[in-house]
């Protein structure tokens, strides 16, 4: 097994683990929620990937597609410290969602 594999690979029984995977569900969702709210008010999506499902299959079925594929693939591969980081990086994604969002 080389060292990227080792790293991704974590037990699923990890007991942080069934912590922060349910707070990293949640700020996807969070993340899919401020999204459509910001393109509803006239806002564009940054991401160019994104951009492109948005494009194809409309915006919230893409949104929240990528954002089933992203958890199952987290719980499957992603090892604890990098699900925190990722948790983190979704954290300041939300925030800057909602400062988007005008009143």
């Amino acid at each position: 097994m080389n060292a990227i594999t080792e790293f991704l690979l974590r037990p699923l029984s990890s007991g942080l683990f069934l912590w922060i995977f349910p707070i990293f569900v949640c700020l996807q969702v969070a993340d899919a929620a401020t999204t459509l709210k910001v393109l509803s008010q006239g806002g564009r999506e940054v991401n160019r990937i994104m951009k492109k499902l948005m494009d194809l299959f409309g915006p919230a079925p893409a949104l929240f597609g990528f954002k089933a594929a992203i958890c199952a693939g987290a719980y499957v591969y992603l090892q604890v410290n990098l699900l925190v980081g990722l948790c983190a990086l979704y954290v300041a994604v939300v925030v800057h969602n909602i400062r988007q969002i005008r009143p």
